[in-house]
């Protein structure tokens, strides 16, 4: 367990018995500690590993995962629930942009650490913080990247550069064509209008692809 950022919570949660296979772009339910235990909440998957191991990261945004944040230590029990969720890239064609808000990092972050990735073609991946200190992934990203030669990674520090527009990713990127598949994980604001935003750039709607996080 890492706590990377002051509001960032890594676990790694070890499996004591046969589970369902997991993989990034899904999410799991999780109920940490014994008697007293903290409420269920939804995570996504941001990694699994051959043992079984799985990787969720955690923002705090609410009582329930900042008492989460303050108070998970190795070796408590926890209880996972799932899989659940269709957020996957593999959906997409040979040109994909993938966007993540925040901690909607995570479900990229599993697709980029536990698969190959020999498809799409080329791959744009724009990760959006509010400034460079709070881009504690970063490095993750940066790692994958200099293993994946279709990969390339563009940090966004929203105070520093302002919100991320459909404009800014063709700069950055090159054109956004009509075959281009988009995954967008983040605030629901966010969501909202780069999605109305790529509609109107002609990008079809079943090739925008969307996984919110409201949770608290």
């Amino acid at each position: 367990m890492l706590r990377p950022g002051p509001h960032i919570t890594d676990v790694l949660l070890t499996p004591t018995g046969a589970g369902s296979p997991l993989q990034g772009g899904q999410f799991v339910y999780l109920s940490v500690g014994g008697e007293h235990r903290w409420r269920e909440h939804p995570f996504s998957v941001a990694g699994t590993s051959p043992d079984g191991s799985v990787r969720l990261t955690i923002r705090s945004r609410g009582r329930d995962t900042r008492r989460m944040h303050e108070n998970l230590r190795p070796g408590l029990p926890a209880t996972v629930n799932g899989p659940y969720g269709m957020f996957d890239h593999t959906l997409g064609g040979a040109r994909q942009i993938w966007v993540a808000g925040g901690i909607g990092v995570a479900p990229f972050l599993g697709w980029l650490t536990t698969e190959r990735l020999d498809e799409p073609n080329r791959l744009d991946l724009f990760y959006c913080v509010g400034t460079e200190a709070e881009a504690v992934f970063l490095p993750d990203l940066v790692a994958a990247a200099d293993r994946l030669p279709n990969l390339e990674v563009h940090p966004v520090f929203s105070k520093e550069h302002g919100r991320l527009t459909v404009d800014r990713i063709q700069a950055a990127a090159g054109p956004v064509t009509a075959d281009t598949h988009v995954f967008l994980c983040g605030p629901a604001a966010m969501i909202a209008g780069l999605g109305a935003d790529l509609r109107r750039k002609g990008i079809p709607r079943d090739y925008v692809h969307a996984e919110h996080f409201e949770f608290r």
